[in-house]
């Protein structure tokens, strides 16, 4: 074929229906919906999004709703603020660190409300000047101690005043739901909030005061249509209560940033950060006809919630995908946990590395010369809208119940929550999501030094009743606790706990489950001793030498079929203070036969490894 016809071969139009057809054949009759994936948040994923199936967006970057972003040239306009915290507890120290974390090329100053509660006024006063005069925009979460600091800052020359900026600011609701405690007359402590708010503001005109933190139900354990759905919620108690208290929603709107947190779901968190502008514009349009005042300011921080002891370095793979996820999504400030911050140990290699993720992502992609890089995705744009559908409808049914305070009372939402959480845990436990390090892939030689902080307590602003906490949880905990009883079991005994695997038969029978239980039972820190058996006799030669109480009888199914029933039968009759488990899921009549004849338990990638190595350790005596 010549150049010229080559030019005009045209190839026919590839439709869904086609693929359809195609992927059902690969599948060998399977329907497709075995391919949808279903969220936490009860969002279907489908394999494939076509421009005929996907939610068209005709929006622009800049203009309301503000899906595409705030700014018509995104990042290119105003680049997003490396919020990183800045360590020390005195002002000689934490300028010390400031200095040289502009110098590696941060562009903003987390603190911690106990930090700048432990300086007098004066340093607090040097703090904040060499910050206002570098001109580098705070992020600090107040935490009911709001007015105390600034009662403490108004001693401060105007010019600075003018040109401090970023977010000193505190939510009064989410703090106390993370507490457990509830408002007891909120009307009363909304007027005098938010008259102190509307001061503050002619004050330091270019800081905001009022915080929504989504990463309050995040932390606990909810999904990110909950998330969006109170944090909504709570932003409208402000905004009612504001107008109320007489302040005008153009001054009243200017003053809220929005903190979310960022997991490991990479295309359902930037859904999640587009959504959330969507929704604050529209709640917008019941205050006023003026679109350009609910431009939402977002700030992100990596999730505390998906952090893991173990393998610490696998935080980093955590953490980078999380902080990629922000950028694509348009946070304005992101703030990278770093990898050790779980063991609150936090060094300053890994305050560096964590600080170094948004050079790498800034200077090395150049992901922020593309104006809203998610515009236009099939995929993205139809998750976006089916977030912000769903975080909406359960806004709605929150407002419905007298809104954000009332629900919290009722502890209708804390439940919600709750039962999102035990999902979770239980997807992690039965090892259908991964924490490589945790769950899959533990390293038993790892060691972790754990430091527990006495932090004081920063008391709430209000009169409180207690309510059901949205407490502060990690998805690792539970089988993390696990492998800290082995080590400390370790640490007392000089050795690990153990368990028994009887191989049946040659190694590539045997190897596929052997190494599936190592895997399993190192998950609770738990080693395995093991010997290739060609007959009962070796399997009880085995036990008698190596005087484990559990033994875990790893083959084939072939293997199985013709040993096993007969190899159970006789070890337990010859050992009857062991406890015989199987690797693997086999035949309801295979199980019954096998269960009659000693067999206490049949462990598979189905089985919960927190109940199955529970278990065995309590039987050990390590629990």
């Amino acid at each position: 074929m010549d150049i010229q016809k080559i030019k005009t071969v045209t190839f026919p139009k590839a439709s869904f229906e086609t693929w359809e057809q195609k992927a059902e054949q690969a599948l060998k009759g399977k329907s497709l919906s075995v391919l949808n994936t279903a969220t936490p948040e009860g969002i279907v994923l489908k394999p494939l999004y076509t421009i005929d199936q996907a939610a068209q967006n005709a929006e622009m970057p800049g203009v309301a709703p503000y899906t595409r972003g705030i700014n018509a040239l995104g990042y290119k306009k105003q680049p997003w603020l490396f919020a990183q915290p800045v360590a020390g507890n005195s002002a000689q120290e934490i300028l010390a660190h400031l200095d040289e974390a502009v110098d590696r090329g941060q562009n903003a100053v987390s603190l911690h409300a106990g930090q700048l509660l432990s300086l007098n006024e004066k340093e607090l006063s040097e703090v904040i000047e060499v910050t206002a005069s570098k001109e580098l925009p705070l992020f600090v979460d107040t935490q009911g101690a709001q007015q105390e600091l600034f009662a403490k800052l108004e001693s401060l020359p105007e010019d600075l005043k003018q040109k401090l900026s970023g977010v000193l600011a505190e939510d009064p609701v989410m703090e106390g739901a993370s507490k457990g405690k509830a408002m007891e007359n909120e009307q009363a402590y909304f007027d005098a909030w938010l008259k102190n708010i509307n001061k503050i503001g002619s004050v330091f005109p270019n800081l905001k005061t009022i915080l929504i933190k989504g990463t309050t139900v995040h932390n606990a354990g909810g999904n990110h249509v909950q998330e969006l759905a109170m944090s909504l919620a709570v932003a409208s108690e402000y905004l009612h209560n504001g107008t109320k208290s007489g302040i005008s929603i153009e001054q009243l709107a200017k003053q809220f940033a929005f903190s979310f947190s960022v997991d490991s779901s990479f295309f359902m968190n930037v859904a999640k950060l587009r959504a959330a502008r969507k929704l604050w514009s529209l709640l917008g349009q019941a205050f006023t006809e003026d679109e350009s005042i609910f431009k939402m300011y977002i700030h992100t921080e990596t999730s505390s919630f998906t952090e893991t002891l173990f393998d610490q370095y696998v935080n980093l793979l955590r953490t980078g995908n999380q902080a990629f996820a922000s950028v694509i999504g348009g946070a304005q400030s992101i703030q990278i946990a770093p990898f050790d911050h779980v063991t609150n140990k936090v060094t300053p290699f890994s305050e560096r590395i964590a600080r170094n993720i948004h050079l790498v992502l800034k200077e090395e992609t150049l992901i922020d010369q593309v104006v809203d890089p998610a515009g236009g995705s099939f995929y993205i744009e139809t998750l976006t809208n089916e977030v912000a559908d769903a975080a909406w409808k359960l806004f709605l049914e929150i407002e419905e119940k007298g809104g954000a305070i009332q629900a919290l009372r009722e502890g209708s939402f804390q439940a919600n929550v709750a039962e999102t959480l035990e999902q979770k845990k239980q997807r992690i436990a039965t090892r259908q999501d991964s924490l490589i390090g945790t769950n899959v892939y533990p390293n038993l030689e790892d060691r972790v030094e754990l430091i527990v902080h006495d932090d004081a307590e920063i008391e709430l602003p209000y009169e409180t009743k207690a309510i059901a906490p949205l407490s502060r949880a990690r998805l690792a905990e539970e089988i993390e606790a696990l492998r800290i009883a082995s080590l400390d079991h370790q640490a007392k005994t000089g050795k690990f706990p153990s368990v028994g695997l009887i191989c049946i038969g040659e190694l590539k029978n045997y190897k596929p489950r052997a190494d599936f239980m190592k895997g399993f039972l190192a998950a609770g820190g738990i080693q395995t001793v093991e010997q290739q058996c060609l007959s009962v006799e070796e399997a009880k030669a085995f036990i008698e030498q190596s005087q484990q109480k559990h033994y875990v009888l790893c083959g084939s199914d072939a293997d199985y079929s013709e040993y096993a029933v007969d190899w159970t039968e006789k070890l337990s009759a010859a050992f009857t203070n062991i406890n015989l488990l199987m690797a693997g899921k086999q035949a309801a009549e295979l199980e019954q036969q096998l269960i009659a004849a000693g067999m206490n338990d049949f462990v598979s990638v189905k089985s919960n490894v927190v109940t199955v190595l529970t278990a065995i350790l309590e039987d050990l005596g390590v629990l």
